[in-house]
């Protein structure tokens, strides 16, 4: 089994930090070898085992990119529970005055002809909800 990225003198990004141990130039320790999935080679860097696997074994990486925005996605919605009441409430307030301002002779809870004037109030009576969800997971939610 060959060993290509194990040693410092098969990588010429690394150095030798105080304590002997080999370090890339950029400061950041080398990782703990990790063996090809196919054939066992072990390397320390994910670039040139990527690289292994697509010329040794035509693997090409596909994907990955939709769990990262999802993360992000998960970890921006979860930032918004720390919101404070007092930058909320007013701008919810202010949306909701807005909308009723705008759409305040259309609203209607029922209607024969069109619909359009039920969903205004749908929409204006729904504009509060961003409180109301930050409130009500303040009180579930201990940590905040």
């Amino acid at each position: 089994m060959a060993e290509h990225d194990l040693t410092h003198d098969a990588d010429p990004d690394v150095a030798l930090d105080w304590f002997g141990h080999p370090i890339h130039a950029d400061g950041g320790l080398l990782a703990e070898p990790v063996p090809c999935p196919y054939c066992g080679t072990t390397f320390r860097r994910a670039a040139l085992l990527d690289a292994h696997l697509g010329e040794a074994h035509h693997y090409r990486r596909t994907g990955g990119q939709t769990r990262a925005v999802s993360v992000r996605l998960e970890r921006w919605v979860r930032g918004l529970v720390f919101l404070p009441l007092w930058f909320v409430l007013p701008l919810n307030a202010a949306l909701t005055t807005i909308l009723y301002l705008a759409w305040g002779a259309d609203l209607t809870m029922f209607s024969l002809d069109s619909q359009l004037p039920v969903l205004k109030t749908w929409i204006v009576r729904l504009s509060i909800l961003p409180s109301v969800l930050l409130m009500s997971w303040r009180v579930v939610d201990k940590r905040v």
